[in-house]
């Protein structure tokens, strides 16, 4: 089940070394390409199986999917009401998708630095043009975090007095989350975390510092916050999903997954997709548990 509302829209040059990976025309894919992706997906769930993982290669077929276009969102926040005419039963993972972004292109790729990323702010090889402001270093340096997507997304559903419950919570490596990324530390203890990225600017893309990811909470903040840590991951293909959220079947009313019924889904508008990608894509669904490969159906 896939509604999907489209509207194209031009696509601008990028800055300094991303600008030339944007003058590639976006063009459907072929009858083959899709049937190649098709079997990409159905021969990852095959060895998935291998692993200790239940699932078999027949689960491709039986994923469910909804998702929706909105690069035409104007406004600071835009809504987009929907129905669902039949329940998404078990897990069920949000994602936001953008097309045409060359994440796997050589120089933004090599745009960071894996030190620093671990705490040690100092450290800016390789992040050029995004390595200093002045004389005051980028944390996280690097076109990879300047680039990062900070769209914001909440979920209704009709007649609920709350939101419908999400968590990140699984989403993350866990080789990013206890190795790849820490925030920077005094005597082996944490600081107050805007104290410890005070010598430090935020990345010229960025309306927060890396210290206001998430105030709510110390362990999704900083260098460790999900959104980051997922975004840092680059993708190997310029049209890709990245997980956003994952429903919270904790709460007695989506234990069985996200029921039939009307919703409303809103959107922070804040990412600048005329600098980065051509469209922007939000999408949910009941996969194979297959990630970080997009979920695709069969």
């Amino acid at each position: 089940m896939v509604l999907n509302c489209q509207l194209a829209i031009g696509t601008e040059r990028m800055d300094q070394c991303q600008a030339p990976l944007m003058q590639l025309k976006k063009r459907k894919p072929s009858k083959s390409e899709s049937i190649e992706a098709a079997a990409i997906t159905c021969l990852a769930a095959y060895f998935d199986s291998f692993n200790g993982d239940p699932y078999n290669i027949l689960d491709c077929h039986k994923v469910q999917e909804w998702s929706t276009y909105y690069e035409n969102c104007s406004q600071q926040v835009c809504t987009i009401k929907f129905d669902l005419t039949e329940p998404f039963v078990g897990d069920v993972y949000f994602y936001y998708g953008l097309e045409n972004f060359f994440q796997n292109h050589r120089r933004y790729m090599k745009s960071r630095n894996d030190k620093q990323l671990m705490g040690f702010l100092e450290e800016t090889s390789e992040c050029e043009p995004f390595a200093k402001e002045g004389d005051t270093v980028i944390a996280p340096c690097g076109a990879i975090a300047n680039s990062m997507f900070n769209d914001t997304f909440t979920l209704t559903r009709e007649g609920a007095q709350t939101n419908v419950p999400w968590t990140y919570e699984g989403l993350v490596w866990t080789v990013d989350k206890k190795t790849k990324f820490r925030n920077p530390t005094t005597d082996g203890e944490v600081q107050d975390l805007c104290t410890a990225f005070e010598s430090t600017v935020k990345p010229p893309n960025w309306a927060k510092k890396p210290c206001e990811l998430d105030k709510s909470n110390e362990d999704n903040n900083g260098f460790k916050n999900a959104d980051f840590m997922i975004w840092m991951r680059t993708a190997a293909l310029p049209d890709f999903r990245k997980p956003y959220r994952a429903l919270d079947r904790s709460n007695p009313a989506y234990a069985a997954g996200l029921p039939k019924g009307s919703y409303v889904l809103t959107i922070g508008n804040n990412y600048p997709l005329a600098a980065f990608a051509s469209f922007l894509e939000w999408f949910f669904g009941c996969p194979h548990k297959i990630w970080p490969s997009p979920v695709r159906t069969c």
